[in-house]
């Protein structure tokens, strides 16, 4: 800035500027991959090279009670002792709880900024540490509950939750949307492109959110249309309003939250697999030895009126949703030989005018998951190889006894039959 002939120069970048989170990141990452480097090193003793601002990092903070039972993971990763990760400014550590880790884990950041911004030349101006003591210890302690990008992580009970504060506003900003919409006034379009922005934040936790989104996204997309013409909600956008205030308060502080075991990519421990054909459904779900299987016929005055597609969406929910009444907080595995089926079940993208059945049935879906704190992996299965569950929906003429037993039997098929049908 000047003023005058006074000139004053910054020189440390001001974070909120334009270019600084890029510029941070810039040497943030290099800081964070050095520091996992050295963490790694085994001819780095702490105790003998380490930096004094590591003494602001008090000792770890633990938690009572049982750990709860990581599922395991469905893809194969390269697991660490110590993990180093980055966003902007904000520098994240992971360890096991071992004494001589922790200590690395400690020592290892503190003594990469030491490195890089140590004096070079003999500087006359005295500099303050590179990392503030009061807000290193404050925030840089080990914790088993720890608030991470906006995210509070409970590594003990493996769960994450939205802070308490941060959920009690959001709240607060959906009921205020739902007394304006009542009361029938125009909700700005401004306004419900935040909410949205806020609300897809927690259907990365909470993936069912997505079903209830749709609705929203679509009235927005009308709202920058015409305003005027679009500026009221509807009664069901109203209620998908009212499921978000359910699903907040389940995630937020204190509550039920989300386990990791349906946040990452774990190990299905419940099979189920479907198909539907013009006359009926059928599908059964597999529980380690034994098989649970169901069909429909479809009366005559229904034939022809809904899509395969559709009726192949309607067999996949039906096959997942006595499992999860019966087996709430389970992994599935829902296998169909529809891919359009097998996408709705993670995601709604219906139009709600022009597809209202395919709507309602993606909302019964997130319901579901939400109610019974359920997730499921979706994966395609070829028709020529789906031969149970064809028959299931086909066969609907012979008697099920008869047909499982003819199941058994049959060559191409007694292999795929579970010991206990």
């Amino acid at each position: 800035m000047i003023f005058g002939n006074l000139a004053y120069i910054l020189f440390r970048l001001p974070f909120g500027a334009s270019p600084a989170s890029g510029l941070f990141s810039l040497l943030s990452d290099f800081i964070v991959d050095m520091a996992q480097v050295l963490a790694e090193d085994p001819l780095w003793i702490p105790s003998t090279l380490s930096s004094p601002m590591a003494k602001a990092l008090l000792t770890p903070i633990y938690k009572e009670g049982q750990f709860a039972i990581a599922l395991p993971l469905l893809v194969t990763i390269t697991a660490k002792h110590t993990s180093f990760d980055l966003f902007i400014d904000d520098m994240i550590i992971c360890v096991l709880d071992d004494i001589n880790l922790i200590d690395r884990a400690t020592n290892a950041i503190p003594l990469i900024l030491d490195a890089i911004f140590r004096p070079i030349f003999k500087e006359k101006i005295d500099r303050k540490p590179i990392l503030n003591e009061a807000k290193t210890n404050a925030e840089g302690r080990f914790e088993e509950t720890k608030t991470i990008l906006g995210w509070l992580v409970d590594t003990r009970n493996l769960r994450v939750h939205l802070p308490e504060k941060k959920t009690n506003q959001w709240l607060h900003e959906i009921t205020e949307m739902i007394v304006k919409a009542k009361g029938g006034g125009r909700i700005q379009s401004k306004k419900l492109e935040s909410l949205l922005g806020k609300l897809n934040h927690a259907a990365i936790i909470i993936n069912e959110g997505q079903f209830f989104l749709n609705r929203l996204r679509y009235r927005l997309k009308m709202m920058n249309l015409n305003w005027t013409q679009h500026g009221h909600l509807h009664d069901t956008e109203i209620k998908d309003l009212q499921l978000w205030l359910i699903m907040l308060s389940h995630l937020k502080e204190g509550s039920t939250g989300r386990s990791f075991n349906h946040i990452l990519r774990t190990i299905p421990q419940v099979i189920c697999i479907s198909d539907a054909c013009e006359w009926g459904l059928g599908g059964y779900f597999i529980i380690g030895k034994w098989a649970f299987g169901w069909r429909f016929e479809l009366p005559e005055d229904l034939r022809g009126f809904f899509t395969i597609n559709f009726l192949e969406f309607l067999a996949a929910f039906w096959t997942l949703k006595t499992p999860a009444e019966l087996k709430n907080d389970t992994r599935f595995l829902s296998v169909t030989d529809s891919k359009n089926a097998m996408f709705w079940l993670g995601k709604n993208k219906h139009n709600p005018i022009l597809f209202p059945l395919h709507d309602i049935l993606s909302r019964e879906c997130g319901k579901l998951n939400m109610k019974t704190n359920c997730s499921s992996e979706k994966i395609h299965l070829s028709g020529i190889k789906n031969l149970v569950s064809d028959s299931f929906s086909r066969d609907t003429h012979i008697p099920a006894s008869l047909l499982i037993q003819q199941l058994r039997e049959h060559a191409t098929t007694k292999g795929m039959m579970p010991l206990n049908f």
